[in-house]
C-alpha cells in the first residue's frame, strides 16, 4: 500500500472485542502517522445464529488457542511487518475508579494508594495487576522538604486489571507469536485515537454490540469510566420480540432503519417522541432512552463534582452506526453529539478513503492502541 523505507518501524494494535476482533498496522513517516494495513474478524453470523456466544464476555469466552488462530491469519492474510503488539482489554474486564485522598507530600502517594487501593478494588489485590494516576496533579506541589502546603485532597485514577486476564493476553500472544509491548484498557486507546490533544472535558459513548461504554475525559485524563449491557445486541433482541422476525432479519432492520427519521425533520410530541414515526424508530426510542439517561447521569455526576461542564459527546463502536442515533442523541441531551474520528490524525492511502470512512470508528480501539508507541 506504501513504498515502505526498510527501516520502517512497524506499530501493531490489537481489539479483541464480544464479537470481532480488529488488528491494525501504524508507523510514522516525515512525522506523520500513517496507516500499514488493517484486518478484521467478525463473529457477526455465528453470533446472528446463536444469539448467546461471542468472541468473548465478562461472563463467557472462546479458548485462547481459537482467539490466537483468528489473529494469526488476519496476521498473513493482512501481511503485517510488526511482530510487537499493544492489546487493549475490554472494559469489563478491568476495575477503574476515581480514589481521594488528603493533602500529603508526593513521595508518601504511593504507600497511601498501595495502603488504601484494597477498599475500592473489589478482589484480592493478590490477583490483579493494578496502577494509577494522578488527576490533579497540579495541587501536588509540597513535599517533605518544603514549608508551603497546597490545602485540598488528592485525586487518583485507579486502574486493575485480573492477573488471570493478563495471563490469557500473554499466552494469546506467545501462541501467535507476538510480543506484547503493553495491555491496556480499550477507554485509554479510543482517547488516543478520538480526542489526541484535546484537552477539553468530554464523553466518549462507545456503543458495541454487548456493552456501552460511558466515560469522561478532562484535560486528556480519563475521570470517570462506567459501563452497561444495553448495547447493539439489545438493540436487536427488541425488535425480534417486538416484530416476530428471526434475529438476522431484526439485525437487517435495525441496519437498515435505526431511528433515522430523526434526521426527517419530524416535529416530537409531548412525551418526545416523533410524530408520524416509522413503527422501528419506536420500538427502538425506550431502550436508547436508557443510554440516554446513564449519559446524563455520569455526566452529572461529574459536573456536580468537579464543577466542570461536559458539552461535547463523541460516539465510538459498531452500533453507533445505528442510522439516526446522532441527530436523537443530540435532540435528547442538547449538546453536540458528533462521531468519533480516528482517522483525522493519520495519513492512509486515498484509494481506500471510502471504505475507512464507513468502518473508522470500528477500528478506533486498535487504532489508539497502536498508537500508543508511536
Amino acid at each position: 500500500m506504501w513504498p515502505f523505507k526498510p527501516k520502517t518501524k512497524f506499530f501493531l494494535g490489537i481489539d479483541i472485542g464480544t464479537v470481532s476482533i480488529k488488528a491494525v498496522e501504524l508507523f510514522r513517516d516525515q512525522g506523520r502517522i500513517k496507516l500499514a494495513n488493517y484486518a478484521i474478524y467478525d463473529a457477526q453470523k455465528k453470533y446472528l445464529h446463536t444469539n448467546n456466544e461471542g468472541i468473548q464476555t465478562s461472563s463467557s469466552k472462546i479458548l485462547d488457542s481459537e482467539i490466537a488462530d483468528i489473529i494469526s491469519d488476519l496476521i498473513n492474510e493482512a501481511k503485517f511487518n510488526s511482530r510487537e503488539a499493544v492489546f487493549s482489554i475490554p472494559v469489563f474486564s478491568t476495575f477503574t475508579t476515581l480514589m481521594e485522598l488528603p493533602a500529603m507530600p508526593k513521595e508518601e502517594i504511593d504507600r497511601a494508594i498501595n495502603f488504601k487501593a484494597k477498599q475500592y478494588i473489589p478482589i484480592p489485590l493478590g490477583d490483579v495487576v493494578y496502577g494509577w494516576e494522578l488527576i490533579n496533579e497540579n495541587k501536588i506541589n509540597i513535599s517533605s522538604n518544603s514549608s508551603s502546603k497546597e490545602s485540598g485532597g488528592i485525586q487518583v485514577l485507579l486502574m486493575a486489571v485480573p492477573k488471570e486476564i493478563i495471563n490469557k493476553y500473554l499466552n494469546i500472544a506467545r501462541l501467535v507469536g507476538l510480543n506484547i509491548a503493553s495491555i491496556e484498557s480499550e477507554t485509554v486507546s479510543l482517547i488516543r485515537s478520538i480526542l489526541g490533544n484535546d484537552l477539553s472535558p468530554a464523553c466518549i459513548v462507545d456503543i458495541g454490540s454487548k456493552n456501552t461504554n460511558i466515560a469522561i475525559i478532562d484535560k486528556g485524563i480519563l475521570s470517570i469510566n462506567h459501563n452497561t449491557d444495553i448495547a447493539g445486541s439489545e438493540f436487536t433482541k427488541i425488535i425480534t420480540k417486538a416484530m416476530g422476525v428471526d434475529w438476522i432479519r431484526a439485525e437487517e432492520i435495525k441496519k437498515d432503519e435505526g431511528v433515522k427519521n430523526y434526521a426527517s425533520g419530524l416535529s416530537l410530541d409531548e412525551s418526545g417522541y416523533f410524530k408520524g414515526e416509522k413503527e422501528i424508530a419506536s420500538i427502538l426510542y425506550p431502550i436508547i432512552d436508557i443510554v440516554v439517561f446513564e449519559i446524563e447521569k455520569i455526566i452529572g455526576i461529574y459536573g456536580k463534582k468537579t464543577g466542570r461542564l461536559v458539552s461535547k459527546i463523541i460516539l465510538a463502536g459498531g452500533s453507533a452506526h445505528l442510522p439516526g442515533i446522532l441527530g436523537y442523541l443530540s435532540k435528547k441531551l442538547n449538546r453536540n453529539v458528533f462521531m468519533g474520528d480516528p482517522l483525522s490524525r493519520m495519513v492512509y492511502p486515498p484509494q481506500l478513503e471510502n471504505i475507512l470512512k464507513s468502518r473508522a470508528s470500528r477500528f478506533a480501539v486498535a487504532i489508539g492502541a497502536a498508537m500508543r508507541n508511536i
